[in-house]
């Protein structure tokens, strides 16, 4: 029960978020993106209890949203004007970038890698790559390399979530949650990519944004109810 409570107040602080993304108020949105934040962490831990035995893929997971949460707290701070926004850009990207890394990592705990893996990553990094270089008007000035870099790690954390579908018969709820809360996660980074590069991107893609971005982390937090 607890956990579903903790992933409902993260719906309604989601949407309080959406609110005053709307109706811009900086501190307001400050606020409600950060608590958004922690309590995809708490689903996790609730949806992880009892404490008994604890999973290496549970502390993988719960280190990866741990800085997913950071990555937050940096892309929050991007566009204030006393900030380097360059720099709170980078240390955002940095810090999913590390998240993927412990996705991936966790995933790998459940699934191993096999050769199949290594198919579908270079397919995903060819379409990214193809993405990223021929659609007209993105505008990525010098920080191109952070966002192919960002684009390798995040395909080897799709192929891997992908391959959790293997374990599907011994676990369906756990792999539908996993697996959608993951191309969610997916989804709104290629959003996020958009809104913060495209020129003339329409200012609805943010929320849209928010919404695949914070209920992935939710579905992936959530899995942990079936038994990972």
């Amino acid at each position: 029960m607890i956990p579903f409570v903790m992933f409902f107040l993260m719906i309604i602080s989601l949407t309080m978020l959406i609110i005053f993304n709307l109706n811009p108020n900086e501190v307001y949105k400050k606020i409600f993106k950060t608590s958004t934040s922690f309590l995809f962490i708490g689903t996790c831990i609730a949806s992880a209890y009892p404490w008994q035995e604890k999973s290496e893929y549970f502390i993988l997971i719960l280190i990866a949203l741990i800085f997913s949460m950071l990555g937050d707290v940096f892309l929050v701070f991007h566009n204030s004007k006393d900030i380097n926004t360059r720099n709170m850009f980078i240390l955002g990207l940095l810090s999913f970038s590390v998240a993927h890394v412990f996705y991936t990592l966790g995933f790998i705990a459940l699934v191993p890698l096999k050769v199949m893996d290594l198919i579908i990553f270079v397919i995903l990094l060819i379409i990214a790559i193809i993405f990223l270089t021929k659609i007209k008007k993105f505008n990525f000035e010098n920080l191109f390399p952070f966002v192919i870099v960002y684009g390798i790690i995040l395909s080897a954390m799709l192929t891997k979530s992908i391959s959790i579908i293997s374990i599907a018969n011994s676990n369906p709820v756990g792999t539908i949650l996993l697996i959608t809360g993951t191309v969610l996660f997916f989804i709104s980074d290629a959003l996020l990519c958009f809104y913060l590069f495209y020129d003339d991107c329409k200012p609805y893609i943010s929320n849209i944004n928010l919404i695949f971005y914070y209920v992935g982390q939710g579905l992936i937090a959530l899995s942990f109810i079936s038994g990972f």
